[in-house]
C-alpha cells in the first residue's frame, strides 16, 4: 500500500500551456508557472539566431536580370554618368555587390539625427580605396585617416568615378566602393590649408565641399567632398569595372577611319548596349563613349520632369568629310589649337541625313545671337530644344567632333547678325566651371565632323 501523496500519474499531460502549445510534462508534474514551453523555446533560439545573423556584414552580388534589376542599373549609370566627356576613359560594369551592416546602419542614423541645417537628403558618394580595404570597412566601417589631407583630417569622397579609380588608390583592383554619405550642411572652401584645416572644426557645419579648382598648390580636377565624423558615410555598393583606356578606343576608332577610307564610301554601324563585357571591342568602345558623353553633360542641365531612354547609336564615318576635318585639324595644330571637343546638334530627322552626307551649310543656319555661324551645344538638353519631331519616341540628335580653334566668349552678346569676332575660329556662350559652352558657334563646317546619331525617347514623369 501506498499513501496518496505518493501516489504519480505518469501519463503525458494533456493541459494547454499559456502559449497554446500543448504541456510536455507528465501529468503528475505541476505546469501551472511554465511560461514557454519547448516549441516557444526552440522558435526563440532560432529568432535570435537570426538576429545575430542579420548584424553581421553581408555582401551579395545584385542580378541585373532578376528583381535586383532596378537597383542594378541604378547603381550602373551612376557609374557610367560620373565619367566626364573629357576623361577620354571608358569604364565598364561587370558586378555589382550590396553590402549590408546592422550596426554600421546604426551608427549612420544616430549621425543623421545630429546633422545641421533642414536637408538631411543622403547622397551617393564614392570613395577611393584598394580592394583588401574595402573588405574592412564593409566589416568595421571607415575611420579617419592618420595623416591630414589637403582639407584636413577627414574622409574625402567625389562624384567623380576617374579620380577614385586611380591605380594609386586602387592598386589597380577595378573596383570602387559606394556609400550613402551624411553632408548635411556643407562648407564651401576656397583655399585649402592641411595644417589649418586638420585642426578645423566644423561650427554649425557637418562637411566640407571643396569646389573644382579649390586647392592653393594643386589643381583640383573635381569636387571633393570631406566629412569629419566616419559614421556620415554608409558603405552600400562595390561595384567591379573593366575599363578601356582612351588610347584603345582612339586606335579602334582609327582603324574603322581607315576602312572607311579606304572603301571610299560612309560608313553606317549601328550600336546598342550589351550585356556581356568585350574591353576591345569596337562597337561597345564606340557605344560607350558617346552614350557617357550623352548622359554626363545631360545630368549636369536637364529638365526633372523629363525622363530619356537610349534606344540605340549609329556611328557615321564619311570619307570625304573625314579628309577636310583632318585637314583643318592639322592647320589648327600649327597654331596649337588643334584639339577637338564633342557638340551636339539637335535638328528634324531630314535635316541629320543631309548632314551626314554633305556636312551643316551655314546658310541653312537660322540662328545668330552669337553671331553668324553654325550652332552646337556641350549639353544635350539644350540640342534637344531643336530636334524638331512632335513626337516623344525615337527622336534623334547628332554628336559631332568640333574644332573650337581659337574660341572668343561671347555669353555677353552684341554679335546679333554680325559675322564671329575677327581672329577667332568660333564663339563660346555661357561656358560652366569646366568650360563647357552651352552653346558654340561654329566659323566653318570644315571644324566639324558628324560622329554619332543618338536615337533616344522622351517620357514625361
Amino acid at each position: 500500500w501506498k499513501k496518496a501523496d505518493d501516489v504519480k500519474c505518469e501519463k503525458q499531460c494533456t493541459r494547454k500551456l499559456q502559449c497554446r502549445h500543448m504541456c510536455r510534462r507528465l501529468c503528475y508534474e505541476d505546469c501551472s508557472k511554465e511560461t514557454l514551453c519547448w516549441v516557444c523555446a526552440e522558435e526563440e533560439k532560432e529568432k535570435h539566431r537570426r538576429e545575430e545573423e542579420s548584424k553581421r556584414p553581408r555582401c551579395w552580388e545584385l542580378n541585373p536580370d532578376g528583381d535586383d534589376a532596378v537597383e542594378y542599373f541604378r547603381i550602373a549609370d551612376l557609374t557610367k554618368t560620373s565619367v566626364k566627356a573629357g576623361h577620354h576613359w571608358h569604364p565598364q560594369v561587370i558586378k555589382i555587390e550590396k553590402t549590408q551592416n546592422e550596426r554600421l546602419r546604426q551608427k549612420w542614423i544616430e549621425a543623421r539625427v545630429g546633422l545641421h541645417g533642414v536637408k538631411h537628403k543622403p547622397q551617393f558618394k564614392f570613395y577611393m580605396t584598394d580592394k583588401g580595404s574595402i573588405q574592412k570597412i564593409i566589416e568595421h566601417g571607415l575611420s579617419l585617416p592618420s595623416e591630414p589631407g589637403v582639407f584636413g583630417g577627414g574622409l574625402s569622397f567625389t562624384n567623380d568615378i576617374l579620380r577614385t579609380a586611380q591605380k594609386r588608390h586602387t592598386e589597380g583592383s577595378n573596383t570602387l566602393l559606394v556609400c550613402k554619405v551624411l553632408l548635411g550642411r556643407s562648407e564651401i572652401i576656397v583655399g585649402g590649408d592641411p595644417h589649418n584645416m586638420s585642426k578645423k572644426k566644423l561650427s554649425g557645419y557637418d562637411s566640407v565641399c571643396a569646389k573644382q579648382n579649390a586647392k592653393t598648390n594643386q589643381r583640383t580636377q573635381m569636387d571633393e567632398f570631406v566629412i569629419y565624423n566616419p559614421a556620415q558615410a554608409l558603405p552600400c555598393y562595390v561595384v567591379h569595372y573593366t575599363q578601356v583606356e582612351g588610347d584603345k578606343a582612339a586606335e579602334v576608332y582609327r582603324s574603322l577611319e581607315q576602312q572607311a577610307l579606304s572603301l571610299n564610301h560612309p560608313l553606317k554601324i549601328k550600336l546598342t548596349v550589351r550585356r556581356d563585357v568585350k574591353t576591345h571591342d569596337e562597337k561597345q568602345i564606340h557605344f560607350n563613349r558617346a552614350s557617357t558623353t550623352f548622359w554626363t553633360q545631360l545630368s549636369k542641365r536637364s529638365d526633372e520632369n523629363s525622363s530619356h531612354v537610349i534606344n540605340y547609336i549609329d556611328l557615321v564615318i564619311n570619307p570625304k568629310l573625314l579628309r577636310v576635318f583632318e585637314e583643318t585639324q592639322e592647320q589648327f595644330k600649327r597654331s596649337g589649337k588643334g584639339e577637338y571637343v564633342l557638340a551636339f546638334h539637335g535638328t528634324s530627322k531630314g535635316n541629320i541625313e543631309a548632314i551626314l552626307q554633305r556636312n551643316f551649310d551655314p546658310e541653312c543656319s537660322q540662328r545668330a545671337r552669337y553671331g553668324q555661324g553654325i550652332y552646337l551645344s556641350e549639353f544635350p538638353a539644350e540640342a534637344m530644344e531643336y530636334a524638331r519631331d512632335k513626337s516623344m519616341f525615337n527622336r534623334s540628335l547628332l554628336l559631332c567632333k568640333v574644332l573650337p580653334g581659337k574660341q572668343f566668349n561671347a555669353s555677353h552678346g552684341g554679335f546679333k547678325d554680325a559675322p564671329l569676332k575677327e581672329g577667332f575660329d568660333s564663339h563660346c556662350v555661357h561656358p560652366d566651371g569646366d568650360g563647357f559652352g552651352e552653346m558654340l558657334v561654329i566659323r566653318s563646317p570644315n571644324q566639324i565632323l558628324p560622329c554619332y546619331v543618338i536615337h533616344y525617347n522622351t517620357t514625361t514623369k
